[in-house]
């Protein structure tokens, strides 16, 4: 039962997801190392706002659309999946990012930008 958009009995409805402490402290680790909300979302089978929600009740501080993705850790994983043999399509499924958005970091970095 619902009033207004806000769960009134949340253990009787199904759409409720609990999440435990520890999914949480991952939720915010993956999102602090630069994956998506609609990334995570996709991983815990909620919608990107859930997410959003869950990490704002936690305290961590979101970025704006088209935000931080491409951090060092991710430069780092991907160079060595690379030169390991690794598609592009491996690298940007193993690490939540776009390969067009490691590509052009990864450019950015080769000039010196």
């Amino acid at each position: 039962m619902t009033k207004r958009g806000t769960m009134v009995y949340p253990e009787e409805d199904a759409r409720y997801i609990q999440f435990t402490p520890e999914q949480l402290q991952a939720l915010a680790e993956m999102y602090n190392a630069g994956r998506s909300t609609r990334t995570l979302a996709a991983r815990y089978g909620v919608s990107p706002c859930t997410v959003r929600r869950r990490l704002v009740s936690m305290g961590v501080p979101l970025r704006g659309r088209g935000g931080l993705l491409v951090t060092e850790q991710v430069l780092a994983v991907a160079r060595h999946m690379l030169s390991n043999g690794a598609r592009w399509y491996a690298v940007s499924w193993a690490t939540g990012v776009k390969a067009l958005s490691i590509q052009g970091a990864m450019r950015r970095q080769r000039k010196g930008g």
